[in-house]
């Protein structure tokens, strides 16, 4: 799922920020996931802006940057339980 964002673009912001959000259900406050995720979905845009190509490399460093991010959202969340849920997601290609 990242790769195809990054790399390709075939799938979308929004996707995959809903993907994310989704698999967040239980940590999110109820009322906020539209939000959560149109969060998401920015700093995906900006983490791309920021790139020059997707590498495998790099798919550690995305995933902690949105994880630091949604910790940032979600202050309750656990950092390790949101890393294993990107991670996770990352794997859905």
């Amino acid at each position: 799922m990242f790769y195809s964002l990054f790399s390709d673009g075939s799938v979308s912001y929004t996707y995959v920020a809903n993907k994310i959000v989704d698999a967040l259900v239980g940590l999110i406050p109820g009322g906020q996931a539209a939000t959560i995720a149109a969060s998401i979905a920015y700093k995906l845009k900006a983490i791309i802006r920021t790139t020059d190509g997707f590498s495998w490399w790099d798919l550690a460093g995305i995933i902690i940057d949105i994880g630091k991010f949604i910790i940032d959202l979600l202050p309750a969340a656990k950092l390790a339980k949101v890393i294993g849920i990107l991670w996770d997601l990352s794997q859905l290609l």
